[in-house]
C-alpha cells in the first residue's frame, strides 16, 4: 500500500471519526525511523520535524476532546502518541533546544494517561521522564536520588527541570493514590527526593504543587489503611512499612512548621487510628509503636500538643483487649473471656495514663473559675477531643459492662479497684467537651453521656470527685440542649448503677444514683408531653399516647424504687422525694391529659408509710387539681386493698380513714340520697373487687340503691341515670352469681326505659360522666345479651348508643365504625354479621343504612376494618361454570384471602400489641376460616381457626380465671362399661379487676368515645366461637380426641355461664362425634340434652332463624343417629328406627319451609312465569344455551353461536361422545328406553333461548323496577326479579351493594344447604326400605332445591332424566353446594344403576329409573370432579364411592356388551380409565388435597367472588387433584400416567356386598360371593392391568383343637382386646383373622399365670398353634382369593433380555395375525408371571386389553364380537408358544412394588405389624 501524505494523515488525526487504522498508517509513514547514522538523523529531522510537531500538538487535543472517544480509538491514539515521541527523541540531537525539552511532550502524554484513568501507564511514563533527566544531566553533578528522583546538583539548578520533576512526581503520587501499582514504596521515597527541587521553583507553583502533593499523599495513605482489612498474609508487612513511611513523610512536613501540614497530618492520624482499630493485633501494635516514635520526634521540636495526641492514640491501639469495646469494631472481632483479663487491662491503662500525665500532662487544667489554654492549643482542640474520645469511648463501654465488678470488686479482689488516672482522663474528656462546645450539641453525643455515667460510677470506687460528677449530671439533665434520646440513655444507665449499689447494700450511694435516675426519667416524660402537645397543634405526631403512658408508668416505677431505697436506709427525705415526684407528675399531667395515675408510686408510699396518708401530703406542699388528688386517694384506697394480706389491721384502718375522707368530700351536697347511693355503689364495687365471694354483697348493695332511688328518679335526671346504672350493674353481678337466672331481662328493660326517657344532661361534666358510664354499661350489657342470644332489647341499646354519640358530637360514620369494631352488631353464632335490629335502628338516623357503599365509607379510617367488613359480607357463588368467573358481568371479590391475611398480620405486628388489635386480628382469621370451610379446604381452614383461637386465648387469659378438678366417669354405653378419666370445670370467673371495669369510667375521657370498649363478655363469646370452630373442623377431618376435648371444654363453660345457644351447638357436634364412634348412648344423651335446652330457652333465644337452625340441626343429628343404628338392629326394629329418622328429617324440613324464611331473595314475588333455569352467560364454555323446560308453548328456536374470548379462541367445548345422551343400556324395556333417549335428544336439540333480564347478563344495562323496591325494601331491583336464575342471584346480590340483600342471601344459602342435607337423609331412609317412588320424589325435590330460583312454590320446569342430562352436560359446578351437589349426583346415578339391573327393586315409576348409561357416567364424573375439589367429601366417603363405582363400570366395559358402548375414547383405553379411578378410590390424593390450597399461587387476574384463585388456564400437574371440568378429565388422566414413577404400583381394594349384588346381576354367571377383590397394576408405561375377582371362599378356619389345654392361659388375661376397627368386610370373608388376633393378645397379656414348666409348655404350644393358623390363613388368602393372578402382584423383571425378545415376538404375532394391538408392558407382565395353567385367563386379559372381571379360573368368552372364541383360541396358542419358549426359568430378581391398599386390606397389614415376629415367620 502506498504511504499517504503527511497532510492526509494530519487531517485524519484531526477530524476523522474512524481512527482504527491510524496507528498503522503513522507507522508506515514513519517507517524510516529510527535513523542509524548522524546523516540520516539530520535528514529525517528536516523531513519529519514539522509533521511530528503538528501530530504531537493534535494528539492531546484529540484525546481530551468531548465527547470522549471509544476505548479502542483512544488506545490507537496512545500508541500513535508513543510512536511520535520515540521518533522525536530519535532526532532530538539535531534540535536546537535543551535536552529535556522533548520530555515536555511526554509529560503531556502522562496527563492524558491520567485523564483516561490509565494510572499504571502514567506512572511508567513518569519514571521514564525522571530516568531520562537523570541520565541527561548525569555529567553535571546530578546523581540518582531517592525513589528515582535525580539529585539536585550544585551546578544545575534549572527551574524548568525542577518544575518538570516536581510535576511528574506529583502526578505519580496521584496515580498511586488512585490505583494500586507496583513498587509503591518507591513513591514514598520520591516525596523525600523531591523536596530539594521544591525549594527552587516559584512560590506560586510551590503552593499549588505542594498542596497537590500532600493531598494525594493523604489519599494514598488512606487507600493503604482501607486495604488493610483483607490483605493476603504475605503483604501485611509491606503494608505496615508503606503506612509508616507515609506517616514519616507527613510528619516530616509538619516538623517544617507548616500549619496546614499539621492539620492534614492530624486528620490522617485520626483516620489511620480509626481504621487500624479493626486490624489484627500485631498490626495495631506496630502502628502504636510508630505513633510513639513520631511523638518523640514531635517532642523534640516543641510540638507538645501533637505529641500528646499521638500518645493517646498509641495507648488505645496498643491494648488489643480495649478495641473490642469500641463502637466501630469489626463484626468479625469476638470477645474471648480467657484472652482478656479485665482487671489487668484496666490496670495497664491506668499505668500508661500515669506515665503520660506525669511527663506530659493534659492540655486543659482547672484554674479558679475558668479554663486556661495554651496559645498553640486552640488549633488542635478538636483533634485532642477526638483522641480523648478514641481512648475514653471503649474504656467507658468496658467499665459500663463491668460496672458490678468495678463497684464491688473482681473475683480476685474483694474490694473495688481504684483507677484515679482513668478517672482524671474521663474528667479531662468532659472538660474538653464542655470547652469545645458552644451550642450544647456535644451533650447529645452518646460517648459524652457514657463517659459522664462511667466517671460517676468510678467515683464510688475511688471515693473522689463524686460531687463534681453529680453536679455535672444534674446540669446535664436540666439543660434544654439534651434531647430525649440522651435522657432515656441517662436514666436507664443511672438505674442500672443504682441497682448494683443497692444489691451491694450500699444504699446511701444507691440513692444518689436513683435520685439522678428519677430526675432524668421525669424530665424525659415531661419532654415527651411537650413534644406531644406541640405536635397536636401542628396536626402531625409520630409519638403515640400509648408510648407516653408506658414511659410515665416506668418513671413511676423508678420513683417507687427510690422511695423503697430511702426507706431501707432510714432516710428522712421520703416525703420530700415523694413531693418532688408528684410535682413532676402534676406538670406532666397538665401537659398530657391521659397521664396515668402513679399507681406504683402510691402503692410504694402505702407500703413504706404506716400513719401518713396522701391527703396529708397534699396539704403540705403539692398543688394539683382536685380531681387528680381524689384520683390518687382512690388509688391509695385500692393499694390498701391489695396490701390487706400483709397488714390487715393497718389496711383496714387506713381504708376506713380514706373512705371517710372521700365521703366527706363528696357528700357536701343537698341531696344526701344521691350521695348515699354513690357510696353504696362504691361499696358494691369494692365487694366485687374482693372476688366472687363478694358477689352476694354487691347484689345486696345494688338492690338497696334501687330501693332508695325508685322514688326519686322522676325528680332528678341524675338520679334516673344512677338508677339505670344500678339495674345494669345488678344484671352483671346476677349473671356471675346465678347464670341461669332470667331476672336480667326485667332489670335491663327497666334500665333502658329510664335512659330512653332521660332528657339531655345540662352540665358538661354531667354529660361527660353520664355518657361514659352509660356507654360502658351499654357495651357490657349488650355483649352479655348477645352472648345469651336475647336480642329483644338491642334496638333500644343501639338507640341509646346513637344518642350518646350524638350528644358528644361524634359523627354517624364514626359511630358505625366503633360498633363494627366491637362486633356487637349480632348475637353469638349468628349467620348475619349485622342484626336486623341494628339496621332498623340505623335507618332512623340514616337513609343509606342498607347501602354497602355507605358502610364501606365508614371503614375507610382502617384498612383492617374495611377488609373485615368486606369479608363478612362475601357471598360465594352457588352453582356456576368455571368459565363463568371470567365473564365480564362477574363481580370482583370483596376481599381477597391475601388482603385478609395481610390485614391480620399488620394488626398483630403492632408494637406494643394491644388487646383490641388481638381482638380484630382474631376476627379476621375466624371469618377467613369460615370462608375457607365453605371452599372445603379443611386443613387450611384449621390453620386459620387455630390462629384465631390462639389470639383469643390470650385475650381470655387476661380476663378470666378458672380451675379444674380431676374426675372419673363410669357409664354404660351400648351394653358395656367405659371408664373415662378427665378434668371437670370447677370454676370459671372474671378477674376482679376485669369485673369492676364496668362500674365506673371516671378515668376515661371523651376521646375514648372514638374507640370501642372490649368487654369480657365479648371476649368470652369470641373464645367459645373459636373453640366450636376448631372442634368442628377437628371432628370433620377425623381428629376425634382433640375435637372431643375442645368441645367438652366449651360445653362445660357454656353450662357454667348458662349460654343456651353455645350449649346446643356444642352438644350437637359432640353427638355427631359420638355417632361416628358408634357410641349411640352418648350421642343420644347429648341430643336429648340439646332438645331440653332449646325447650327451656325458647323465650330467651330471640333470633327466630337461629332458633330454627338449632332445632333443625338437632333433629337432623337425631335422624342421623337413628339411621346409623339400624345396622345393629334386626327385624321390625330396623324399620322403626328408619321411620323415626324420616319423621325427624321431615319435621326439620317443615321448619325450613316456614314463611319466616321468605324474603325478596328466597321468594321473589311472581310476575311472569319464567321458562329458564340458567342465564345465557352462565353455561360452561360460554355457550348461550339454556336448559329447556317441558311446560307450556315453546318459544321460537334460535341457534346461538359460541362466544369468543379475548384470546380469540372459541370457548365452547362439547362433551366427548361417551358423555352425551345417545343410548339406553338396560337389558329390558328396550322400546321405552329408545323412546326416552330420543326424547332426550330432542330436548337437547331444541335449545330454547330465554334471555335473562338481570343486569348481570345484560352487560351493563339495568332496568328500574320501582314497585319491587317499594315492596321489599331492596335498593337494587335485580335481587327481586324472579326472572333471574338462582345461579346468578349471588352475583346479583353482591353487585346490588345492598347489605340487607347480602345478609338475606347468606341466610338462604345456609337454609338450602340444610334442606339438601335433610333430603339426602330422607332419600337414604327410603332407599333402605326400597320405597322407590318416594325416593324418586326426594331426588327430584333435591334437584329443585339445587337449581330453582325459589323453593316456596312449584318449579316452572319438569324434572326428568332429560333435565338431569342437560344439567350434567352443561358442566355446572360450584363451591357452596359442591358437597351436596356431588352427593346428589352420586346417589341418583347409583340408584339408577341399581334400579336398572336389580330385578327386585326395579320400578318404572318415572324417568329417573331410565337414565341412559352415558348420562350416568357423565354424572359420576362430574361428581368426581366436585369430590376432588372438596376434601370434606372424602371424609364422607363420597369420593371413595364415586371413584370405586367408576372403576367398576370401566372394568366391566370390555366384558359386557351393554357397557361396551360406553367407551369411545381414542386417547385412553378401558384399563387406564379403570385403574385411574381405582387408585383415586383409595385416597391417594388426600395428602395432596389437604395442603393444596396452602401453597397454591393466586392469579390476581382471575378471581372468584370470595377472592380465591380460579386457575382455569393453569397447566395440569400431578399435585393438582382434578381438572376444572369433565371435559378436561381425559387430558388430566394422560398427564397423571405420564408423571407416574417407573416403579410398579399395585392398588388393592375389597368390594362389599352392594357391589357383589350389582355384579351378580350384570355378569352372566352366578357368583355366590358376597365380596370381590379388585387390584390394579400401573406405572408410567400407560398400560395398566385391572383385575376383579370374586371372594367365593370364607376363610373361617378352626381354633378348637386343644381348647381345654389353652383355656387356662387365655382365661388368665383379665383384659379384653380392643379391636382397632369397628366392622369391616374382612370380618365376613376372613373371620378367623380377628380370632387369631384376640387369642394372640390374650396369650401375651396374661400376667397372673404361675411360672411353671407345664404352663410354659402350654404357652409355647398355643403360640405354635397360632403361628400355624396365621400361616395357613395367609396362604389361603393368596391361593383362594387371587389364584393364578397372584403373580401379577410381583414387580417387573430386572434381567429381562430373554423375556423381552419373547414379548416382542408375541406382540408382533398378535398385531398382524390377530389384529390385536396390545401394550408391550401388559404382555411383559403376563409373560413374566405366566404358566401353562394360566394361559386361558391370560388370553382373556390380552383380549380385553388389560381388564378382567370374573372368576379366578377363566370363564367363557363374554366379550363382544362374532369370532371371539376362535380369536381367543388363537391368542391362547400364541401365548402357549411364548410360555414354552421361556421354559421353566425362575425370575427371582424383580423390581420393588409400591403397594396401595384400601382400609380393609390395611386392617390386615397393620394388624400384622402388631403380631410377634414368631407368628410372621
Amino acid at each position: 500500500m502506498t504511504d499517504p501524505t503527511a497532510t492526509s494523515l494530519l487531517t485524519l488525526l484531526e477530524s476523522s471519526p474512524d481512527l482504527t487504522s491510524l496507528h498503522t498508517l503513522f507507522k508506515s509513514h514513519l517507517k524510516p525511523f529510527p535513523p542509524k547514522t548522524v546523516t540520516e538523523t539530520r535528514t529525517l529531522a528536516k523531513q519529519y520535524l514539522s509533521f511530528l510537531s503538528k501530530s504531537l500538538s493534535l494528539l492531546p487535543k484529540r484525546l481530551n476532546q468531548t465527547p470522549k472517544l471509544t476505548p479502542n480509538h483512544a488506545n490507537t491514539l496512545f500508541e500513535t502518541y508513543k510512536l511520535c515521541l520515540s521518533c522525536l527523541e530519535a532526532i532530538n540531537s539535531q534540535l536546537s533546544c535543551k535536552p529535556h525539552s522533548v520530555q515536555v511532550q511526554r509529560v503531556r502524554l502522562i496527563h492524558c494517561y491520567e485523564n483516561w484513568g490509565k494510572y499504571n501507564e502514567a506512572k511508567t511514563q513518569g519514571l521514564y521522564v525522571l530516568r531520562f533527566i537523570g541520565e541527561v544531566y548525569s555529567g553535571t553533578g546530578m546523581g540518582k536520588g531517592k525513589g528515582g528522583v535525580p539529585e539536585l546538583g550544585k551546578e544545575n539548578r534549572d527551574k524548568d527541570v525542577a518544575m518538570m520533576i516536581v510535576e511528574v512526581v506529583v502526578t505519580i503520587v496521584k496515580c498511586v493514590a488512585n490505583a494500586r501499582c507496583e513498587d509503591e514504596g518507591d513513591v514514598v521515597d520520591m516525596v523525600f527526593g523531591v523536596e530539594p527541587w521544591l525549594s527552587i521553583i516559584d512560590a506560586d507553583a510551590y503552593e499549588k504543587l505542594h498542596k497537590m502533593l500532600v493531598t494525594n499523599l493523604i489519599k494514598f495513605g488512606r487507600r493503604i489503611c482501607s486495604s488493610l482489612f483483607s490483605p493476603p498474609d504475605d503483604q501485611i508487612v509491606c503494608s505496615i512499612d508503606l503506612l509508616t513511611r507515609v506517616l514519616d513523610v507527613m510528619a516530616h512536613q509538619c516538623m517544617l512548621r507548616k500549619e496546614k501540614s499539621l492539620v492534614n497530618f492530624l486528620e490522617f492520624v485520626e483516620y489511620c487510628a480509626d481504621k487500624c482499630r479493626n486490624a489484627a493485633v500485631d498490626f495495631c501494635g506496630a502502628v502504636a509503636t510508630h505513633f510513639n516514635k513520631l511523638a518523640n520526634d514531635f517532642s523534640q521540636v516543641k510540638l507538645s500538643a501533637i505529641n500528646l495526641i499521638m500518645r493517646l492514640y498509641a495507648i488505645s491501639l496498643s491494648l488489643s483487649g480495649l478495641n473490642y469495646y469500641s463502637s466501630g469494631r469489626s463484626p468479625k472481632m469476638a470477645k474471648s473471656e480467657k484472652d482478656i483479663s479485665i482487671p489487668k487491662l484496666l490496670l495497664d491503662v491506668e499505668n500508661r495514663l500515669q506515665r503520660l500525665t506525669t511527663v506530659h500532662g493534659y492540655l486543659l487544667s482547672k484554674v479558679d473559675n475558668g479554663m486556661s489554654m495554651a496559645a498553640d492549643t486552640r488549633t488542635y482542640m478538636s483533634f485532642y477531643f477526638t483522641a480523648l474520645m478514641f481512648l475514653c469511648e471503649p474504656l467507658s463501654m468496658l467499665m459500663i459492662s463491668e460496672r458490678k465488678d468495678i463497684l464491688c470488686g473482681f473475683e480476685d479482689n474483694s474490694y473495688p479497684i481504684k483507677l484515679p488516672n482513668i478517672e482524671d482522663a474521663f474528667h479531662q474528656f468532659i472538660l474538653v467537651s464542655s470547652a469545645s462546645d458552644k451550642d450544647g450539641d456535644v451533650y447529645n453525643n452518646y460517648t459524652v453521656l457514657s463517659v459522664a455515667i462511667t466517671a460517676f460510677t468510678l467515683s464510688f470506687a475511688t471515693k473522689k470527685k463524686t460531687e463534681a460528677c453529680t453536679k455535672f449530671l444534674k446540669d446535664l439533665i436540666s439543660t434544654d440542649c439534651l434531647q430525649t434520646r440522651g435522657l432515656k440513655h441517662l436514666y436507664a444507665s443511672l438505674h442500672n448503677v443504682g441497682i448494683v449499689l443497692k444489691r451491694s447494700d450500699r444504699l446511701r450511694e444507691a440513692t444518689k444514683s436513683l435520685e439522678l435516675c428519677c430526675q432524668a426519667a421525669w424530665c424525659y416524660v415531661i419532654h415527651l408531653c411537650k413534644m406531644f402537645a406541640s405536635s397536636l397543634e401542628e396536626s402531625s405526631s409520630d409519638l403515640s399516647e400509648d408510648a407516653i403512658t408506658v414511659f410515665a408508668t416506668e418513671a413511676c416505677a423508678k420513683s417507687a424504687l427510690l422511695l423503697d431505697t430511702l426507706h431501707q436506709c432510714g432516710s428522712k427525705e421520703i416525703s420530700r422525694t415523694l413531693i418532688d415526684c408528684l410535682e413532676r407528675w402534676s406538670i406532666a399531667h397538665s401537659l398530657f391529659e391521659k397521664m396515668p395515675v402513679p399507681v406504683a408510686l402510691v402503692k410504694q408510699w402505702v407500703k413504706v408509710s404506716d400513719k401518713i396518708m396522701l391527703s396529708d401530703i397534699f396539704t403540705n406542699g403539692v398543688e394539683m387539681r382536685k380531681s387528680a388528688g381524689l384520683g390518687k386517694m382512690g388509688q391509695e384506697l385500692q393499694a390498701y386493698m391489695e396490701f390487706r394480706s400483709l397488714n390487715p389491721e393497718l389496711c383496714k384502718i387506713m381504708q376506713l380513714k380514706i373512705s371517710n375522707l372521700l365521703l366527706k368530700e363528696t357528700c357536701n351536697t343537698k341531696d344526701s340520697f344521691l350521695q348515699k347511693s354513690r357510696i353504696l355503689i362504691a361499696n358494691a364495687r369494692e365487694s366485687r373487687a374482693r372476688g366472687i365471694e363478694g358477689l352476694n354483697d354487691s347484689i345486696k348493695y345494688l338492690s338497696e340503691v334501687i330501693s332508695i332511688m325508685s322514688d326519686l328518679y322522676n325528680k332528678d335526671e341524675y338520679a334516673r341515670d344512677l338508677l339505670a346504672q344500678a339495674y345494669c350493674l345488678r344484671t352483671l353481678c346476677t349473671q356471675e352469681a346465678e347464670p341461669n337466672s332470667k331476672l336480667f331481662v326485667q332489670d335491663i328493660g327497666n334500665a333502658l326505659k329510664l335512659w330512653l326517657n332521660q332528657e339531655h344532661p345540662q352540665s358538661a361534666e354531667q354529660t361527660r360522666i353520664a355518657s361514659l358510664n352509660t356507654l360502658t354499661l351499654l357495651y357490657h350489657v349488650g355483649d352479655l345479651l348477645s352472648l345469651k342470644g336475647y336480642m329483644e332489647d338491642h334496638s333500644d341499646i343501639y338507640e341509646m348508643m346513637f344518642r350518646f354519640f350524638t350528644w358528644k358530637n361524634v359523627p354517624l360514620k364514626e359511630c358505625i365504625t366503633i360498633l363494627w369494631q366491637s362486633r356487637s352488631l349480632r348475637h353469638c353464632l349468628c349467620t348475619s354479621p349485622v342484626s336486623d335490629a341494628f339496621i332498623m335502628t340505623l335507618s332512623k338516623h340514616c337513609e343509606w343504612s342498607k347501602s354497602m357503599e355507605f358502610w364501606i365509607s365508614c371503614m375507610e379510617r382502617s384498612e383492617s376494618l374495611e377488609v373485615g367488613f368486606r369479608q363478612s359480607l362475601s357471598v360465594i357463588s352457588t352453582l356456576s361454570s368455571p368459565d363463568f368467573y371470567n365473564h365480564e358481568h362477574a363481580t370482583q371479590p370483596l376481599a381477597t384471602v391475601a388482603d385478609v391475611k395481610q390485614a391480620a398480620s399488620d394488626l398483630i405486628s403492632n408494637v406494643p400489641l394491644s388487646s383490641k388489635s388481638l381482638f380484630l386480628a382474631a376476627h379476621l382469621y375466624y371469618d377467613l376460616c369460615e370462608r375457607v370451610i365453605a371452599k372445603g379446604s379443611m386443613i387450611e381452614a384449621l390453620s386459620y381457626a387455630k390462629e384465631a383461637h390462639r389470639l383469643r386465648v390470650k385475650l381470655l387469659q387476661k380476663r378470666f380465671i378458672y380451675s379444674t378438678e380431676q374426675h372419673n366417669d363410669i357409664f354404660g354405653d351400648n351394653g358395656e362399661l367405659i371408664k373415662k378419666r378427665g378434668y371437670k370445670l370447677k370454676s370459671f370467673h372474671m378477674h376482679p379487676s376485669v369485673a369492676t371495669s364496668a362500674w365506673s369510667s371516671h378515668d376515661m375521657d371523651s376521646s375514648d368515645l372514638v374507640d370501642f370498649i372490649l368487654t369480657p363478655w365479648n371476649v368470652l363469646q369470641c373464645y367459645l366461637e373459636s373453640i366450636l370452630q376448631v372442634g368442628t373442623i377437628q371432628e370433620i377431618i377425623g381428629n376425634g380426641s382433640e375435637a372431643e376435648a375442645l368441645l367438652t371444654w366449651g360445653k362445660n363453660i357454656s353450662v357454667f355461664h348458662g349460654l343456651p345457644i353455645f350449649l346446643v351447638s356444642f352438644s350437637s357436634v359432640l353427638a355427631q362425634l359420638y355417632r361416628k364412634r358408634r357410641l349411640w348412648h352418648l350421642a343420644e344423651k347429648e341430643l336429648e340434652s340439646a332438645k331440653r335446652t332449646l325447650a327451656d330457652s325458647s323465650s330467651l333465644i330471640s333470633c327466630l332463624k337461629c332458633k330454627l337452625v338449632l332445632q333443625v340441626s338437632v333433629d337432623e343429628q337425631l335422624g342421623d343417629l337413628y339411621r346409623s343404628r339400624f345396622k345393629n338392629t334386626t327385624g321390625n326394629k330396623l324399620y322403626e328406627e328408619l321411620s323415626k329418622a324420616e319423621t325427624l328429617y321431615r319435621s326439620a324440613l317443615d321448619k325450613l319451609k316456614l314463611t319466616e324464611w321468605k324474603n325478596c331473595v328466597s321468594h321473589p314475588k311472581t310476575t311472569t312465569a319464567s321458562n329458564k333455569i340458567f342465564c345465557d352467560s352462565l353455561l360452561a364454555g360460554g355457550i348461550d344455551v339454556n336448559i329447556s323446560s317441558d311446560f307450556g308453548n315453546q318459544t321460537e328456536q334460535e341457534e346461538i353461536q359460541p362466544k369468543v374470548t379475548k384470546k380469540g379462541k372459541k370457548t365452547a367445548k362439547s362433551l366427548p361422545q361417551e358423555q352425551r345422551v345417545t343410548s339406553r343400556v338396560t337389558r329390558s324395556s328396550k322400546q321405552r328406553s329408545e323412546t326416552a333417549q330420543n326424547g332426550a335428544q330432542n330436548v337437547v336439540e331444541r335449545k330454547i333461548v330465554s334471555v335473562c333480564n338481570d343486569a348481570l347478563v345484560k352487560k351493563g344495562t339495568q332496568k328500574s323496577k320501582v314497585g319491587c323496591i317499594t315492596s321489599c325494601g331492596c335498593e337494587v331491583t335485580c335481587v327481586c326479579d324472579d326472572k333471574d336464575c338462582w345461579h346468578c342471584l349471588s352475583y346479583g346480590v353482591m353487585k346490588s351493594l345492598s347489605v340487607k340483600s347480602i345478609i338475606q342471601m347468606k341466610w338462604e344459602i345456609n337454609r338450602r344447604r340444610l334442606l339438601l342435607r335433610l333430603l339426602t337423609g330422607i332419600g337414604k331412609c327410603l332407599t333402605d326400605v326400597e320405597d322407590t317412588q318416594r325416593a324418586h320424589n326426594v331426588f327430584l325435590e333435591s334437584i329443585s332445591v339445587l337449581v330453582s330460583r325459589s323453593t316456596f312454590r312449584p318449579s316452572h320446569f319438569s324434572l326428568s332424566f332429560a333435565f338431569l342430562a342437560e344439567l350434567i352436560e352443561k358442566n355446572v359446578t360450584g363451591d357452596v353446594f359442591a358437597v351436596e351437589h356431588a352427593s346428589l349426583l352420586y346417589n341418583i346415578c347409583w340408584f339408577s344403576l341399581r334400579s336398572s339391573w336389580d330385578k327386585g327393586t326395579r320400578n318404572d315409576c318415572c324417568d329417573l329409573s331410565f337414565i341412559p348409561m352415558p348420562t350416568v357416567l357423565s354424572g359420576l364424573k362430574l361428581s368426581f370432579i366436585l369430590c376432588r375439589e372438596v376434601p370434606e367429601l372424602f371424609q364422607k366417603m363420597t369420593m371413595s364411592q364415586v371413584s370405586r363405582l367408576l372403576s367398576v363400570l370401566y372394568t366391566l366395559s370390555p366384558s359386557n356388551k351393554e357397557f361396551s358402548m360406553l367407551f369411545t375414547s381414542k386417547a385412553l383405553c378401558e384399563s387406564q380409565w379403570a385403574s385411574y379411578f381405582h387408585q383415586a378410590s383409595l385416597g391417594t390424593h388426600l395428602n395432596y388435597q389437604l395442603f393444596s390450597h396452602l401453597g397454591k399461587p393466586t392469579d390476581p387476574n382471575t378471581m372468584d367472588v370470595d377472592g380465591s384463585s380460579v386457575t382455569n388456564s393453569t397447566p395440569l400437574s400431578l399435585h393438582r387433584l382434578a381438572p376444572e371440568s369433565v371435559m378436561d378429565l381425559e387430558e388430566f388422566i394422560i398427564k397423571f400416567f405420564h408423571d407416574l414413577p417407573r416403579a410398579t404400583i399395585v392398588c388393592i381394594s375389597i368390594l362389599g356386598d352392594t357391589y357383589a349384588r350389582f355384579l351378580r346381576a350384570l355378569l352372566p354367571y352366578e357368583y355366590s360371593a358376597h365380596a370381590w377383590i379388585m387390584f390394579s397394576r400401573l406405572n408410567s408405561d400407560n398400560a395398566p392391568i385391572v383385575i376383579a375377582l370374586p371372594l367365593d371362599s370364607v376363610l373361617a378356619g378352626s381354633l378348637k383343637d386343644d381348647e381345654d389345654s389353652s383355656s387356662s392361659i387365655l382365661s388368665s388375661c383379665d383384659k379384653s382386646w380392643h379391636c382397632p376397627w369397628d366392622n369391616t368386610i374382612i370380618d365376613e370373608v376372613a373371620p378367623l383373622f380377628r380370632r387369631i388376633l384376640e387369642q394372640n393378645y390374650a396369650s401375651t397379656s396374661g400376667d397372673t399365670l404361675e411360672d411353671t414348666k407345664e404352663n410354659r409348655s402350654l404357652w409355647w404350644n398355643l403360640r405354635k398353634k397360632l403361628d400355624q393358623c396365621l400361616g395357613d390363613l395367609l396362604r389361603d388368602m393368596e391361593d383362594l382369593w387371587f389364584g393364578p393372578w397372584k403373580y401379577l402382584l410381583l414387580g417387573g423383571l430386572l434381567n429381562c433380555k430373554h423375556p423381552d425378545s419373547v414379548t416382542k415376538k408375541l406382540m408382533k404375532d398378535l398385531k398382524f395375525k390377530c389384529k390385536i394391538n396390545i401394550s408391550e408392558s401388559i404382555l411383559r407382565s403376563v409373560i413374566s408371571s405366566a404358566s401353562s395353567q394360566q394361559k386361558e385367563c391370560l388370553s382373556e386379559l390380552i383380549l380385553k386389553k388389560g381388564c378382567y372381571i370374573g372368576g379366578k379360573q377363566c370363564d367363557n368368552d363374554t366379550s363382544p364380537g362374532e369370532n371371539s372364541s376362535s380369536l381367543s383360541s388363537l391368542v391362547s396358542d400364541f401365548l402357549t408358544n411364548a410360555i414354552h419358549e421361556i421354559g421353566d426359568e425362575d425370575f427371582v430378581d424383580r423390581e420393588p412394588v409400591i403397594l396401595v391398599p384400601d382400609f380393609d386390606i390395611q386392617v390386615i397389614l397393620f394388624s400384622l405389624g402388631a403380631v410377634p415376629i414368631n407368628l410372621l415367620q
